[in-house]
Formats: C-alpha cells, structure tokens, sequence
C-alpha cells in the first residue's frame, strides 16, 4: 500500500479508498476540497497504482492502514470513506482499531450472503472489462490493472462478510446510486440494519462510482457536512 497526503498534517484526519481496479485518483478532485480544512490521506491499495505490494487480503489491507495511521497521526482519524473495495477495508480498519469516535462514509459497498467465494472468472472478466472501455474513466484514473493481477482482489470482495462493529461512536453514512444492480442495493439494506448509527442514502440516476469520480463537488459537500455533525 502507498499513501499520498494532502494538506495541513495538524487538520483533523480524512481518508478516502478507492474501488478495486482504480487508484488513489478516484477522489484526487474531491481532496482537493477537502484538503482546505482536512488532512487527506489517499491510499493505493496493494495491486493499484503506485504500490508494489501484490494484494493478499482485505484484512491485511486492513492493517496496513491502521498502522500507518497510529504511525503518522497517533491513531487520530476522523473519518474512513471508500467505494466498493475501499469501503470494505474502511469497515475492517472500523472494527481493528478503537478510535474515540469514527465517521464512516460507504459508497456502493457489496456483500452476498451467504458469501460465494468461487465466482466463474469468466463472469469476473466480463465485469472487468467495462472499466477498460470505459475512455473517460481511464481518462481519469490513468493505467488500469490486468484482470489477472486483480483476481485475488475481485474473489476475496465475493467471499467478503462485513464485521461488526461494536462501538457505539462509530457513524455510519451508507450510500449508493439508484441504478446500481439488485446486490449493492440490498446489501446497503443489510449494512443498516447491521450497523449502527447508521443512515443510507439513495443518489438519483447515479451508477457505481459516479459520485466520486462523475461528481467530486457533491462527494466534497456530503462529507464536510458528515465531519461538521454533531454525534
């Protein structure tokens, strides 16, 4: 995992994590704004972008984020976000390390149950690929994995099952767009049941990923007014 920070390093601490295939440019723009009033740490997951380190587990990325955050902010963080596979890390690092009070912001987060770990590639290529013929998102994102470097990545999000997070200063914000398919809408259903102080938000005519990548200004506002409210 590579880190990049943006901002004032005395600002309370924000950390965005992009979806698998991506990189840490998915919320680039987003940061930008944030990054007036925050200390913004956007991540490459292992086998994204600039890190050199193949992935091995949701987990374990995970604990590369909770170590790298006592090591440089003392464990101090005010908020976790992510999309799909950041998301799913963002719940992990929630349950690994007990911050006095954590914001967490899950955009388009996934999970089946009961969890199937042996998904066709096939079936994954074909969901692969429509990042590849995607022009503009490869306009914004730069170099796109191969499908077989990411493997492991897109089997360890279909056997995913979310923790549970037994603090009760954890806040939970649960989003996702209203064209997404069938299985993130009802997962964002059973994260807020199973979460909570949680809250679930539907964005109108959005797919997956569009509001960090398609609508930076709006992500921006969503989470200064998430870090604004009171717990």
């Amino acid at each position: 995992m590579e880190f990049r920070v943006m901002g004032d390093r005395n600002n309370p601490v924000v950390v965005l994590l992009h979806d698998a295939g991506l990189n840490h440019r998915q919320y680039k723009a987003a940061a930008k704004v944030l990054a007036k009033r925050y200390c913004v740490v956007l991540p490459d997951l292992s086998g994204h972008g600039d890190s050199r380190t193949p992935f091995v587990s949701i987990e374990e990325e995970a604990d590369a984020l909770v170590q790298f955050l006592q090591r440089e902010f003392k464990g101090e963080v005010e908020l976790i976000g992510g999309s799909g596979l950041g998301g799913m890390v963002a719940l992990e690092a929630a349950s690994d390390m007990p911050f006095a009070r954590l914001n967490l912001f899950l955009d388009g987060v996934s999970f089946q149950e009961p969890a199937r770990p042996l998904i066709p590639s096939a079936y994954l290529k074909r969901r692969y690929r429509a990042l590849g013929r995607n022009p503009r998102l490869r306009n914004q994102i730069g170099s796109i994995p191969a499908f077989r470097d990411l493997e492991p990545v897109f089997r360890a999000m279909s056997a995913y099952q979310p923790p549970e997070l037994v603090s009760r200063k954890t806040r939970a914000r649960i989003v996702h767009g209203s064209l997404e398919n069938k299985g993130v809408q009802e997962a964002g259903q059973r994260l807020l049941r199973q979460l909570r102080n949680s809250s679930l938000e539907i964005q109108e005519g959005m797919n997956h990923d569009d509001l960090a990548l398609e609508n930076p200004g709006k992500l921006a506002i969503m989470l200064f007014s998430q870090l604004s409210s009171l717990f």
